[in-house]
């Protein structure tokens, strides 16, 4: 697989893992929101029943009040399971991501490898042009001075 095809490939994952992220914050958000709200329902409903003046409908209201509250307890508990299974799937598909990420980087740093094998013959040989330049600096520095220590000068 070549490299634009990997990166393509992993610009496209992670772009659908963000997505799915966002749609599993959604999920739990809003279980959240008709926990809240059902949770706020019930609390008026309870404190509501002690307003009957008639014992017949406070009776049905209260067991109707139960009913729902067993309905809702089964519908809750099944939203939460089908929550927890979303978690797992989420974390193997970001380990994939990553993983494709990682092979990216690996090619990155093989790449900077082959760069850096480049630099070092350049600096070998601009390290090497600088020991001749100093040697014949070095031999002009010590052939002037045999000229001043020759007479006349």
């Amino acid at each position: 697989m070549d490299e634009s095809s990997l990166e393509h490939k992993y610009k496209l994952l992670q772009r659908q893992y963000d997505f799915c992220k966002i749609k599993a914050d959604t999920v739990t958000q809003r279980i959240k929101a008709i926990e809240d709200v059902s949770a706020a329902l019930f609390v008026e409903w309870e404190s509501e029943l002690n307003e009957y003046s008639n014992r017949s409908l406070k009776a049905r209201s209260r067991q109707q009040l139960k009913l729902s509250q067993q309905h809702y307890a089964r519908l809750i508990k099944a939203m939460q399971r089908a929550e927890a299974r979303i978690s797992p799937v989420l974390m193997a598909f970001k380990d994939q991501v990553l993983y494709l990420k990682h092979n990216l980087n690996a090619q990155a740093i093989a790449a900077i490898e082959h760069e850096f094998i480049e630099i070092s013959l350049d600096m070998s040989q601009l390290i090497q042009a600088m020991e001749m330049t100093i040697a014949e600096a070095s031999q002009f520095v010590a052939s002037l001075s045999e000229q001043k220590a020759l007479p006349g000068y």
